[in-house]
């Protein structure tokens, strides 16, 4: 009898599942073309330390300014983790692990990853010069050059973490080419 009650349940069930408002059921077969599959962010810490080994140098653009070139960043990767990366880059301006990044006038100076964390920063960022945020705007600056890099780095941590404690600034659109 337990068996005529399930076997009553299930064509029940069936005939309810097969067709809905008269329409006939259509399967369509899933394709392996179709499926993209997107490849998984690397964690934050794993990008911060890959700055390590970002190479590139920095060279006198102008008697007061300098330029890092040919630095491996990975900004959009930094970019799509959005606002926990912007924080994550705060944190780590003051970082002092030397890095492969040199100065193009003293090429044993190797600058810490503080620098590099502040240079995707300035990549994926935009500050909101309109907003009144009680900092001096040129205190989120840093002129990376030998002397006191640290200090530097330090003050514009200040500066930053205001900036992102009053949500003044937005992320860049980054092409990924």
């Amino acid at each position: 009898m337990m068996r005529f009650h399930r076997a009553a349940l299930l064509l029940v069930l069936l005939a309810g599942c097969s067709e809905s408002e008269g329409a006939p059921e259509v399967m369509v077969k899933a394709s392996a073309d179709s499926i993209e599959i997107a490849p998984a962010l690397p964690a934050l810490d794993v990008l911060i330390v890959q700055l390590d080994s970002a190479r590139g140098f920095y060279w006198p653009r102008t008697e007061r300014q300098l330029e890092l070139t040919n630095a491996s960043l990975n900004a959009p990767l930094f970019r799509a983790h959005g606002r926990p990366a912007v924080q994550r880059l705060i944190d780590c301006m003051t970082d002092t692990t030397r890095t492969s990044t040199y100065n193009a006038d003293q090429w044993d100076y190797k600058y810490p990853r503080g620098a590099l964390c502040y240079e995707v920063l300035r990549a994926i960022t935009d500050v909101d010069m309109s907003r009144q945020v009680g900092i001096n705007m040129q205190s989120l600056i840093v002129v990376p050059d030998m002397d006191h890099v640290g200090w530097k780095l330090e003050r514009a941590q200040r500066a930053w973490r205001v900036v992102y404690n009053t949500n003044a600034y937005r992320l860049k659109s980054i092409s990924t080419q």
